[in-house]
């Protein structure tokens, strides 16, 4: 699987940046989603999913689309027609994810197809608990019930029950918040994806040469 460096996204998350720059108020609980703005990653569906926490979350939920692709005004105007515009905060392509994961409170991934996300995983190195479709390689990397929860896809209902879950507990969030940290440094660490890649080299090469 895909290995992060995690000193390097430690590093980048500590650069400052506040959430008045976000355009979110001060009591706002941000929820963030990191992907290209195409149809594969179903931004709608988180849309809707917001539309359902109107009226049973204490505190806002906003959400911060990062991302830029050939669908981001028709996603603008897909979070006009919801009627979730005022808290939906578009801001195109960045350079500096980490700094605005580490001042989020959930990571979201709403996708109808996925690899292995690096999204997931620099959201869970910065300590956020993740709600994600259970596609692709999402299921490798959220440990369902400790590090986030997995939702069929397109199931916003059930996207909208687990944020608020977060939502109403922040203890609740920053145990799964935790636990997501230490998974990444466990096993989707550069370290670890070096090392399990020379492994299987030597394993081969000591095939080769008959050792077994």
């Amino acid at each position: 699987p895909n290995g992060l460096d995690i000193d390097q996204i430690d590093q980048q998350a500590s650069a400052p940046i506040s959430r008045e720059s976000l355009d979110l108020p001060p009591a706002a609980l941000a929820v963030v989603m990191v992907a290209g703005l195409n149809k594969f990653k179903n931004q709608p569906m988180l849309f809707r999913a917001l539309k359902r926490t109107e009226s049973d979350s204490a505190r806002p939920l906003h959400v911060l689309v990062v991302g830029d692709g050939p669908r981001a005004a028709e996603l603008k105007a897909t979070a006009e027609n919801i009627g979730v515009a005022n808290r939906v905060h578009f801001l195109g392509h960045r350079t500096d994810v980490p700094a605005i994961l580490q001042v989020s409170d959930i990571a979201v991934l709403a996708s109808h197809t996925e690899g292995t996300p690096n999204a997931v995983m620099e959201a869970m190195v910065c300590r956020l608990p993740v709600v994600a479709t259970d596609v692709g390689g999402v299921g490798e990397v959220v440990d369902q019930g400790s590090t986030g929860w997995m939702v069929p896809p397109d199931d916003d209902e059930a996207m909208a029950a687990k944020i608020l879950e977060f939502a109403r507990s922040e203890t609740l969030s920053q145990r799964f918040g935790e636990a997501g940290r230490e998974r990444i440094r466990r096993y989707f660490s550069m370290e670890t994806m070096v090392n399990n890649t020379l492994a299987v080299y030597e394993f081969l090469l000591a095939r080769k040469s008959g050792e077994f």
